[in-house]
């Protein structure tokens, strides 16, 4: 059964496939979102919005808020998860966290900057998902994108089938930053593209970088 699920993950660098939930996800995003190299990532971000002078943030896929804990002061952290399970939590890092099913409850043009961290991966229609998020967001707010690069998936997954690595099951679909700038961001200005790896906790460049981060504005 890992083998098969390790064979779609590879497939995942070229088609989209419906992603599901099993039943220990939460358990197994919660680990992910609070070793070594998520923190170094919560701490690029932080040090992206204080050279931004951003104000209101949303963080779209938040968990338990944990990014908030590495903010400056001054920002004001919203955070907006489909996950029940983060409730049950015993300590969330701001209060507040909404849980939503599709509507993002918030008025138009609230917030000075939209944080999509690990996420568009697990999305079926990103540009949509942007497309909706940029009407929250004030005029020349930003966004910020991190996500898993396609081009490490591609040449890691011959070992993955070897190693013990299990596939998280919810993604639909990896992306090289080049494809996410011309599928979903035509109609924006890109601030700053990082390819980039992290290793014991430390953002490297390696050879195949494991991951991407894009800054990008609205223009209107």
């Amino acid at each position: 059964m890992r083998i098969i699920e390790v064979i779609k993950d590879f497939l995942k660098v070229f088609i989209m496939i419906k992603g599901k939930r099993n039943p220990n996800y939460h358990k197994r995003v919660k680990k992910f979102s609070q070793n070594k190299n998520q923190i170094a990532e919560k701490k690029i971000i932080s040090k992206i919005l204080k050279k931004q002078k951003l104000n209101r943030i949303l963080d779209f896929g938040c968990n338990d808020g944990l990014l908030n804990k590495y903010l400056n002061n001054n920002i004001n952290y919203w955070g907006v998860d489909n996950n029940k399970e983060i409730k049950k939590e015993p300590k969330l890092h701001s209060k507040n966290i909404k849980i939503i099913k599709k509507k993002i409850p918030f008025k138009n043009g609230f917030f000075d900057c939209v944080v999509l961290s690990h996420v568009i991966a697990h999305i079926e229609n990103p540009s949509k998902l942007i497309r909706n998020l940029e009407k929250k967001l004030r005029t020349k707010g930003i966004f910020i994108i991190i996500s898993p690069n396609k081009s490490y998936k591609f040449f890691y997954s011959f070992l993955n089938i070897f190693n013990n690595y299990n596939p998280d099951t919810t993604i639909y679909k990896y992306y090289s930053s080049l494809e996410i700038k011309k599928k979903f961001l035509k109609n924006y200005k890109i601030l700053n593209t990082l390819n980039y790896s992290i290793k014991k906790g430390k953002i490297r460049n390696s050879l195949i970088n494991s991951r991407f981060l894009i800054v990008f504005r609205k223009i209107k």
